[in-house]
């Protein structure tokens, strides 16, 4: 009889502890790898033009959930805008002669470290880490006055750095949407605003 009492508060200790580390776990909700997609508003800036677009791409990254509820992580994402726009410049001309450009965004990356609080299935993060943006420039080659023949640059890459901050909303244990306000700053001065909106699959 004794075996068997002891037998049986040792399950359900067991039992109990299995089930509190399950509760526990189950509390994590942002812990984990996640992709996800996004979409959203795109306001860019260049130092000779601008224009306002959309943004959608691609996330990919990996989260981890304390006891405390404060979630830290990287993430990285890859996309683009629709920015394509038109540029007149006479650089190295006479003032009576211009050139006209076409440029338009190839693809957008960034990683970024995410740090956040959890309350509940709610979580409120920033970010901060780096970007880089491509550009395709179609400008046709020309000569000035000195008559010296200039190839322009087929494409432009931008480097700078994004900060964020934003809200995600856990819908199920896997499943969860958010909302995110992004500034991208590059070296040349150019600049873009992203508001966007998104869906994260945990796996």
């Amino acid at each position: 009889m004794r075996k068997i009492i002891i037998g049986t508060a040792v399950f359900i200790v067991a039992n109990n502890t299995v089930i509190l580390a399950q509760e526990e776990e189950d509390k994590r909700r942002f812990e984990g790898f996640y992709g996800g997609i996004e979409g959203g508003f795109d306001r860019t800036e260049l130092s000779i033009s601008e224009d306002s677009t959309f943004y959608y791409g691609l996330n990919l990254g990996y989260r981890l959930h304390s006891t405390r509820d404060w979630v830290f992580g990287i993430e990285g994402s890859f996309g683009d805008t629709n920015f394509d726009t038109g540029v007149i410049t006479n650089i190295g001309l006479p003032p009576d002669e211009i050139i006209r450009s076409n440029i338009d965004s190839d693809f957008q990356w960034s990683a970024a470290i995410i740090f956040g609080k959890a309350f509940g299935t709610n979580l409120f993060f920033g970010k901060i880490g780096t970007v880089s943006s491509r550009f395709s420039l179609d400008t046709q080659p020309f000569v000035n006055p000195d008559g010296i023949t200039f190839l322009p640059l087929n494409s432009l890459y931008e480097q700078g750095y994004i900060v964020g901050l934003g809200y995600e909303k856990a819908l199920t244990d896997h499943i969860s949407i958010k909302l995110s306000l992004d500034y991208l700053d590059y070296d040349r001065g150019f600049e873009q605003f992203q508001p966007k909106l998104g869906i994260n699959l945990k796996f």
